[in-house]
């Protein structure tokens, strides 16, 4: 279902579902594919503030892994369905830069977990668009 090797989305509303089904599946290299080298990644917690590719990788790698300890599990719940199916109307754009934000409810494993957030800054490079910072927050 998602994007392979070197493939870039030709899309805004592409990249974001892409990611998050790479998201969804624990496939770090597709999640990866989609972030540009320079990308910023913020999170819940005042340590989760990651600049670059190489310091987003190895960081967001833990990240995965703390939250998914026995492997992919279940990831679901309304902030997903909403990454999965971004809605043109909802994705601000320029010709070159695009950004997405949605709240909704996060579940880990078919249970409820809390509100999340998800903010998204996206560039057009040559071949497609790649996303260049990325906020994802669970409200406490």
């Amino acid at each position: 279902m998602g994007m392979k090797g070197d493939e870039m989305a030709e899309t805004p509303e592409a990249t974001i579902k892409a990611a998050a089904v790479a998201y969804v599946a624990g496939d770090e290299e597709g999640l990866f594919q989609h972030l540009h080298d320079g990308v910023r990644v913020l999170g819940s917690e005042q340590m989760e503030n990651w600049q670059g590719m190489e310091e987003a990788r190895h960081q967001m790698t833990g990240e995965l892994m703390r939250l998914r300890p026995d492997g992919p599990g279940s990831v679901s719940g309304g902030l997903v369905d909403l990454a999965l199916n971004p809605e043109v109307r909802d994705i601000q754009q320029t010709d070159d830069v695009a950004w997405w934000s949605a709240t909704s409810d996060l579940m880990l494993d078919r249970r409820y977990y809390r509100e999340a957030s998800w903010t998204t800054v996206l560039m057009r490079e040559d071949r497609g668009w790649k996303i260049v910072h990325s906020h994802f927050s669970i409200h406490r």
